[in-house]
């Protein structure tokens, strides 16, 4: 199984590590991906694309000033 996911494509990026006296070493910045079952097949999503996939993405509802002032 490949580190991919499955809608957007991202994968792992490979960086340094940086030490406190300044050494630098190779590291891998790994996907944090999660199984899914989609339909009868099993696929793996990062985890921006499984909100979306689960229908979870909410965004913050704006509310009125006037609301507000009614309330308080």
């Amino acid at each position: 199984m490949s580190a991919i996911c499955a809608k957007c494509g991202k994968g792992n990026m490979v960086g340094r590590r940086v030490t406190f006296s300044g050494k630098r070493n190779r590291r891998v910045f790994r996907v944090n991906l999660h199984t899914f079952w989609v339909g009868m097949e099993k696929k793996r999503f990062c985890t921006k694309c499984l909100r979306v996939v689960k229908g979870k993405v909410t965004r913050r509802q704006r509310v009125p000033k006037e609301a507000v002032v009614a309330t308080a």
